[in-house]
């Protein structure tokens, strides 16, 4: 993630500062799964750039369904 003056910055996300004062109204829940923790990087990336932004925030990990034990034809 880098910064410039014009804004923050996210990849593909660009706020100006002008739009940072639309994102104090914003309650923003980024939910994410990750198994090697890339997924969980951009989450928190994403979360970060929110609340620079003023946005209210939550940042949720969804866990991994349990497995259901195979059945061998009863």
């Amino acid at each position: 993630m880098t910064r410039d003056g014009a804004g923050t910055m996210l990849g593909w996300l660009k706020l100006q500062p002008e739009e940072v004062d639309t994102m104090s109204n914003v309650r923003l829940a980024v939910i994410y799964y990750s198994t090697y923790g890339t997924n969980h990087a951009m989450a928190e990336a994403v979360v970060e750039t929110a609340r620079e932004a003023s946005a209210e925030t939550r940042l949720r990990k969804v866990r991994p369904a349990p497995t259901v034990p195979q059945c061998n034809g009863v």
